[in-house]
């Protein structure tokens, strides 16, 4: 009897030692945090900058007037060919046609008084030399001689005034052919009507302050597509950059570009149009694929600014931010590693899974694609980096955290 006791006694501590032992692993488990990893190994990484625009074309010239009149005329429709020289638009040249024929005549009149001022300078002349000859004979008085002398040098100043007011007339005359040559518009370049903004009868408004565009000529043949880039990514475009380009209105289409222009200074709101960002225009001529691209088509440019070959890279979501203060716990009085802390007081950082926990492992990184980031320095390739949860790298999960790792991604190792 007291064998079987005893062996019932084992018996039950078994169990009872059994059951404890499952129970701390079940809370191990459940105290674990379900990470997936992935392994820091080379790749290509090219950095790209997004930006969307308008196609226009690199050569335009918009058409207005410089004079404000009536449209009385238009030559052309949206789409005609133009070339050099080509008459555009007619304005109601009324006004300009009276004052040309009033100037006309004033020439003529200037001109009529200067000949009748000519002849009577030339008469006082050759009375002033009678006078002298007379006098010279001692027959006419000193008194006669300067009255004759007198009346010339009037009769001379009045035709040079008669000459000054053909010269002034003739100016004037000058600005009314201008003027009338004002109401008819002429091609400055050969190409295509790619915008016609003006019908015939609306009043167009000459002025050096407001522009009042009647129509647009431009080169279709050389095309570019204008794109608005953030000051955050502006630093990244250099001229000379490959862009590739999709155009809504042509679906699948294969576009490709360089950059052209880079603005210096940050671009001010269109009318009507409320900036709510910083942004620079950039210029990319297009190289290939612009046949059947037209001025005005929204267009998507993708920049290449950088290309890294090899590139030791994680998972751009395994990159995070935390405060310095928790950066490290394990072995946090052994690490000889000192934070390099941003304004904010945050540092940079990945976690790498070591026997079981989650180790905050400080980096520093360079370009990143939409997929991978590069990490220049706290990293050696074929390390594990946790690579999700999202909520896990950039809330949930501390420095010496147990983690278990879940069936996703390559584990060294395993």
């Amino acid at each position: 009897m007291l064998t079987v006791k005893k062996l019932v006694i084992a018996a039950v501590v078994l169990i009872v030692g059994l059951s404890l032992l499952v129970l701390r692993k079940s809370i191990n488990k459940e105290d674990a945090l379900p990470v997936q990893v992935e392994l820091a190994q080379r790749a290509t990484i090219e950095q790209r900058v997004r930006a969307t625009g308008k196609i226009q074309s690199s050569i335009q010239v918009k058409i207005s007037a410089d004079i404000s009149a009536k449209i009385t005329r238009l030559h052309v429709k949206e789409g005609d060919q133009v070339k050099k020289g080509q008459l555009l638009v007619e304005l109601d040249g009324t006004r300009q046609a009276a004052s040309l024929a009033s100037q006309e005549a004033l020439v003529k009149s200037a001109q009529d008084e200067a000949r009748l001022a000519l002849a009577n300078k030339k008469l006082a002349e050759s009375q002033l030399e009678r006078v002298k000859l007379v006098f010279a004979r001692q027959l006419e008085s000193r008194d006669r001689v300067d009255t004759a002398t007198s009346a010339y040098e009037v009769a001379a100043a009045r035709y040079s005034s008669a000459v000054e007011q053909i010269k002034k007339a003739e100016g004037e005359l000058e600005q009314a052919r201008y003027d009338q040559a004002l109401t008819r518009i002429f091609s400055p370049m050969s190409g295509t009507v790619s915008v016609l903004k003006r019908e015939a009868g609306e009043i167009v408004i000459g002025s050096q302050f407001q522009e009042d565009v009647i129509m647009i000529v431009a080169d279709l043949g050389q095309m570019e597509a204008t794109v608005n880039v953030d000051e955050n990514s502006i630093m990244k475009v250099k001229i000379g950059q490959p862009a590739t380009l999709s155009v809504d209105a042509l679906p699948g289409a294969a576009i490709v570009g360089r950059v052209a222009e880079v603005a210096s200074s940050a671009r001010t709101a269109d009318p009507g149009e409320v900036l709510q960002k910083t942004e620079f225009r950039v210029k990319v001529a297009i190289t290939e694929g612009g046949g059947q691209v037209r001025p005005g088509m929204t267009v998507n440019a993708n920049i290449l600014t950088d290309t890294r070959q090899s590139a030791l890279s994680v998972p751009i979501q395994s990159v995070t931010l935390r405060p310095v203060a928790k950066w490290r716990r394990i072995d946090s009085e052994s690490s000889s590693s000192k934070p390099i802390v941003d304004t904010d007081g945050y540092v940079q950082l990945v976690y790498v899974v070591e026997n079981g926990k989650a180790v905050a492992r400080q980096v520093k990184v360079g370009i990143q694609n939409e997929d991978r980031i590069e990490i220049l320095d706290g990293l050696k390739e074929g390390e594990n980096v946790v690579s999700g949860s999202y909520r896990a790298i950039t809330r949930d999960l501390n420095d010496g955290d147990t983690v278990e790792v879940a069936k996703k991604g390559p584990v060294a190792g395993s």
